[in-house]
C-alpha cells in the first residue's frame, strides 16, 4: 500500500537522507536499497567468516559495518544540530 504524506526533509545527500514523517518525533535515516543490500551482505559475510573461524577477516567486515553505521549516526547528530533539533 502506498500512502502519500508530506514529510520534512532535513538532509538529502548522496547515500544519506534524513526525513521526518508527521507521526514521528524524530527524523529517520533513509538507507537506499543498494546500501541496505551491502550492509546485509557484509553482515552475512562476517557471520560466515566467524563460522569458518576466520577471525581477522570477520573483524574486518564488522569494522566496516561499525564504520558505516557510526558515520550515519554522526551525520544524523550533525544534521539535527544544524536544524536546532535535540538529539534524544
Amino acid at each position: 500500500m502506498k500512502i502519500e504524506k508530506p514529510v520534512e526533509i532535513f538532509c538529502e545527500e548522496t547515500n544519506f537522507a534524513l526525513v521526518r514523517v508527521p507521526s514521528r518525533k524524530y527524523p529517520g535515516v533513509l538507507i537506499q536499497g543498494d546500501s541496505l543490500l551491502d550492509l546485509i551482505g557484509t553482515t552475512k559475510e562476517a557471520l560466515e567468516l566467524l563460522d569458518e573461524e576466520k577471525i581477522e577477516e570477520a573483524k574486518g567486515a564488522l569494522t566496516y559495518l561499525h564504520d558505516e553505521l557510526s558515520w550515519r549516526l554522526e551525520r544524523y547528530r550533525e544534521v539535527l544540530k544544524e536544524h536546532n533539533t535535540p538529539f534524544f
